[in-house]
Parts: C-alpha cells; structure tokens; sequence
C-alpha cells in the first residue's frame, strides 16, 4: 500500500479512460492513480502537471473536464458570484444568519462601482446557496454561467469528414432540391465510414448536427435554403444576404488573429515559440491581402500594419525577398473591415486608422465565427499547410496538444523562415489554387488570383488611399504644445523642422494641435493651422533612439523624470541600452522567462537597426517598422524543453 502525502481526489482523463488521481506518493516523486477496476499506477509529476495544462484534469472531485474560455461577459459574471460568496461567507463568520448576511452582501455590491450594475437584479437566497453548494463540489468552475458552457466552439470533425461533406454539397445539394439534410448526413456518413477503414483511423464526430455546423459556416442563400424549421431558415438567410451583396474587390475585408500550430525558433541559444499569425481576407476574391506574423501577441499596432498592407501595392523587393513568381498586386481602399472585439481591434491606433481611410469598421458578436467565415475558412487551410512543416504541435494523424514536446525538439524553422515558407505559399500556392464553388460568394470554381483579374476589370476597385495617408496612420495620440521659435517639446523631447520654422515666423508663438507616432518618437505631426495641412517633424538631436510611447514612458519612470524634465538622446540611449525600456520580467515557468527575453532581444536588434539608417521622413519611418528584423543565426544545438514547460 502507498503512502500518500497529500491526498487529491480530481480525475485523470487518458483517451477514453477516467483515473482517480489518489495523491502523491510520500516517497518517489510520482503522482498515484487508480482505475475503475481498482488498480493503481504512477505518473511522475512532471507529467501530470502537463496533463492539467492540456485540461485532461479535474478542476474539482467530479470528472469535468470543460475548458472553454469565456467572453467577457461571462467572465465579469463570474467575478460577481465569487464577490456575493466572499462577502456572504465573510458576514456568517462573524455572527450573521443568512437574511442578514445577503442583505448586507446586496447592500455592499450595490455601492460597489465596480458590481453595482450587475448587483441591481441580485440573486435571491436561495441561488446564493445553491450557487455555495456547488462551489464546494466542483470549485470555482462552479461560478461560471451555465450559457457560456453551452455549444462546442471547436470543431468536433476532422478534415476527412469535411471534405466528404464539401464534395457532397458541390455535387448533390446544390444541384438537387430533393436532397435533405438527413439524407446528405447519411450519405456523408456512410462514405466516411468506409474512408476510416481504408485508413485505419477511429472515426470523429459525423452526425447530422455537425453537418449542419459546417452547411452553417457556408455564405450561400442556396446552401443555407435547408428544410429546417422556418424560424432557423430565415435567420440564416438573413445571414447569407449580407454575402450576397457583395460583388465587388475590398467591399469586405475579414481580420483576425491566431497561434501558428508550429514551434520556431527565436533566438540563437534555440529557445522556441509559437507565433502569433494576424491576417485580413478580401471576401470577393480570397485573397489574403494582409499579414503579420511574429512572437509578440497581437495589438492594435498589428491590426493597422495587416489593413496599412492591404491598401499598400507589393514591391519588387518583398517578392524578390520571398521569392515569389505570382507577382499579382493587389490594393485599394476597404469599404467595411470586419474583426472580432479583442483588445488588438481597437483603441487609439485603430480609431485613428478608421478616421484615416474612412471605411467602415464592424466588430463581430463573440463567439460567433460565422459572421466572418472567410477568415475562419482561411485559418483551417493555413492549419493544413502548417502541419507539413517540422515543429508542427499536430498533424493529420495527431491531433492538437497531442504532439507538443516532440515538436519542440523538431522546431528547427526560424521567425523568418516561417515568415519566408508562409508568404510564398500565400502568393504560389494558395492565391493559386482553385476554391470550392460554395466557399466563393460567386459560386464559381476559380482561384483568389483568377477572381482578382477578372474582377478588377468587371468593377471599379475603390482607390486606395495616398502615401500621405498612409502615413498619418500611425500618428493616433492628439495633444495641444506651444509653438516656439525653437520647436516644439513633447514629453522632455524637442522637435523642429525648417517648415516649423516657416511657420512659428508666420503665426508666432501659439498653441498647435500635435499628433504622436505611437511606434516611434522621433517623428511628430503638427497642424497648420492656416491650412489644416500634417507637417512632419523630426526630433533636433538625430541621435535619438525610435523608442515607442510607452517605451519612452518606462525610461522616463526609472529616471524619476517628470514630463516637463528634457531628455537628451544621450540619456534614451543609455536608458535603451540598460534595458529601461522594457516592461518587467513576468513571473511564470523558465520558459516564458525565456520567451519575454527573446522578445526583448529581438526588440533591441530593430532599435539598432532602425538607428542605424539615416532618419529622413515619416514615410520611411513607419515603413522601417513594418520591416522584419535581421534574421537570426540557427543554431548547432537547439534547446530542450520539459512537457511542463508547454505553453498553455
């Protein structure tokens, strides 16, 4: 018999077996775990510890192992109800019976600016208790609304399946008016079955609920014209209409953000991550017209340089850089912009951009991935061409998670190989290869490229915006400076330009509108007041470093410098080199340790590259900072890591 430590009680899920996971042993740093039948077996610690960062164990005593991320909305109500137990519990401790202590708790949350619009329809009682009943039973899991559990947000089918279904509406339900629903998912079962067999591979879900989740993903009136209940009909119609609007290029452009299913390597000690992949999709023709692809997590600066690229014409150097052979240019100016409501989708920047270009910016409901299912679409496909490549975290015969510490000793790509591989496929292979009929709005069996060239000559393509535009997208933070003979002062740093000159001799000394380069300070732009012209001007010392607004920020704070004190660009630089401009180590795991100063590193490398370069004008400023850094040397040895280490 083990003797146990600590006792446990979660469970263990291992394919499609339940372990009671017993506690650890006293002696060897195992973990013990017992079966249904009784029998009792070892994990090491290591490996249960990754177990709970896949989501394979219970959070509570009852074998549940619902993972899903909540909305904000869910998430805020979940902070709620663990406020109304907090105050509840604190208020029995101290003597009150249950009246009391809610009414106390609902009095306290009412005032509570943070609580106090959710605490006007408080729970009663009763949900109080049961709401404490079930925390006691399952932790705090238990605090999360029920509707934010309901659904499946993933896809429960495989790629064999899919496609099954996918030749199967080409080729019967779109033809006929005499094939239901029921009978194609029979018939996409049965063909499945026997593919599974040839295969040898365990079938996935393939019911008719999940036929039905992928006709839905489909923007077709004739698709979604199912024999359903008329009420579903007519909200999917309604759905498809707003598709079958648009017949021309850059009407609609669909953005959002990813994690590359790859680990690549960022630094030269081999320390490896996986990439954040940012991407805007013109619905008309497919074409991928924007994308960003690095370590950092997506932000609103992200966003702006994926849609500044989709209003931008190709140069020859970004395709001879790539090497790519299907030249094809692509740009104009959107007319609406669709994304989801992330952090990265919004803000200064973003409102800026959206002022700047003049289109129309939607923000889609969470949650809902089939208000832009084009760049959903895209991402199941940019999925599939990832896989092939080593250090994929899974391929077609292992699905996501399953392979994370082989892929980590695998990786051996760089950023900027990833980067290379990506943007050829993107142009070669992808803007190449012909589309199913029902994923084009057209319905026709033609490729991104052909839907372009045939498009661009049948519409008129809205006129991208001017470099001069382009320019001002970056320029987000608004603020009023005195004008003086010497220039202007922003933040300790001094500006001035021959036309500031011309024009602090023609008004005088007196308050102008000034706008900030988020991304790097040593350019701003003041409006003339005369002519509501942007003048561009650059910092007086040329030595200062292209550190960003917060980054400037950070310096100024550990240099106890107040925004009246001046900064020379000897003390950025010093700061810079200290690393002042960095935000704080985060605590966590050796591998994110590792990660946030593989970040820091690289950030470093394009200040000194960004330096280096003579600082002529904002145009070539804010196309430097779309550029890539310098790509790093592979190195002899890659680093291992343990499955502890594994992103969550």
């Amino acid at each position: 018999m083990n003797l146990i430590s600590a006792p446990d009680g979660r469970h263990l899920r291992h394919g499609e077996t339940i372990y009671r996971v017993i506690g650890q042993d006293s002696v060897t740093p195992n973990i013990v775990l017992e079966d249904e039948a009784g029998d009792r077996s070892f994990l090491p610690v290591e490996d249960f510890r990754m177990q709970i960062a896949l989501g394979n164990v219970s959070e509570a005593k009852v074998p549940n192992f619902a993972t899903r991320p909540l909305d904000n909305d869910a998430h805020y109500e979940k902070v709620f109800r663990e406020a109304v137990l907090k105050r509840v519990a604190r208020h029995r401790e101290n003597g009150h019976g249950w009246p009391t202590a809610w009414e106390k708790a609902r009095d306290e949350l009412q005032s509570d600016t943070k609580h106090c619009e959710r605490a006007r329809s408080f729970p009663s009682i009763r949900t109080v208790q049961y709401w404490r009943q079930h925390a006691m039973k399952i932790g705090s899991r238990a605090m999360v609304d029920k509707r934010a559990m309901s659904g499946n947000r993933t896809y429960r089918h495989d790629e064999v399946f899919e496609e099954i279904v996918f030749d199967l509406l080409e080729s019967k339900f779109l033809t006929s008016d005499r094939m239901t629903v029921t009978q194609l998912s029979r018939h996409a079962a049965a063909l499945y079955k026997a593919e599974c067999g040839k295969k040898g591979l365990r079938p996935a879900p393939h019911g008719r609920k999940v036929v039905e989740s992928i006709i839905a993903s489909l923007p077709h009136e004739d698709v979604v014209k199912m024999r359903l209940d008329s009420k579903e009909a007519r909200r999917r119609l309604n759905q498809a209409a707003r598709f079958q609007q648009i017949k021309a290029p850059f009407e609609r452009l669909e953005v959002d953000s990813t994690v590359a299913d790859i680990f690549v390597v960022i630094d030269d000690q081999g320390n490896v991550a996986r990439p954040h992949v940012t991407a805007a999709i013109d619905v008309a023709t497919g074409l991928i017209v924007g994308l960003e692809i690095g370590i950092e997590n997506p932000t609103a600066v992200t966003t702006a340089k994926v849609l500044k690229e989709a209003m931008t014409p190709a140069s020859d150097t970004f395709f001879d850089k790539f090497e790519i052979e299907n030249r094809l240019r692509f740009m104009g100016r959107p007319l609406t912009v669709v994304a989801d409501q992330g952090s990265e989708n919004s803000g200064d920047i973003i409102r800026r951009l959206i002022a700047t270009a003049g289109f129309e910016f939607q923000q889609a409901i969470p949650g809902h991935p089939e208000k832009k299912p084009f760049i959903e679409r895209f991402f199941g496909t940019f999925s599939g061409f990832v896989t092939q490549l080593p250090g994929a975290t899974k391929t077609k015969m292992m699905p996501n998670r399953s392979r994370i510490a082989p892929a980590k000793v695998e990786a051996k790509l760089t950023l900027e190989d990833f980067t290379a591989f990506v943007q050829k496929w993107r142009f070669d292979s992808y803007a190449l290869t012909k589309r199913r009929r029902i994923h084009s709005i057209y319905r026709m069996s033609e490729s991104p490229t052909e839907a372009w060239k045939r498009l661009e000559q049948e519409f008129l393509v809205p006129e991208p915006p001017s470099k001069r535009e382009l320019q001002q997208i970056f320029f987000a933070k608004r603020m009023t400076r005195k004008l003086h003979h010497y220039g202007i002062e922003v933040d300790g740093v001094q500006y001035h330009s021959a036309d500031l000159s011309y024009l602090s001799r023609t008004i005088g000394i007196s308050d102008v509108e000034v706008w900030r380069d988020v991304t790097d300070i040593r350019t701003i732009g003041v409006t003339n007041p005369k002519s509501n012209e942007l003048l561009f001007v650059g910092t007086k010392d040329p030595e200062c470093p292209p550190l960003s607004v917060e980054e400037l920020k950070r310096i100024r704070k550990s240099l106890g410098k107040t925004s009246a004190d001046r900064l020379t660009a000897e003390e950025l630089l010093k700061s810079a080199a200290a690393g002042q401009h960095h935000s704080e180590k985060p605590l966590g795991t050796k591998h994110r340790r590792k990660l946030h100063e593989a970040k820091a590193n690289r950030r470093n490398q394009r200040i000194r590259e960004a330096a280096s370069k003579p600082h002529a004008s904002a145009e070539s400023l804010v196309e430097r900072a779309s550029q890539a850094s310098k790509p790093i040397q592979r190195p002899a040895k890659l680093a291992k890591f343990s499955d502890e280490q594994a992103e969550k």
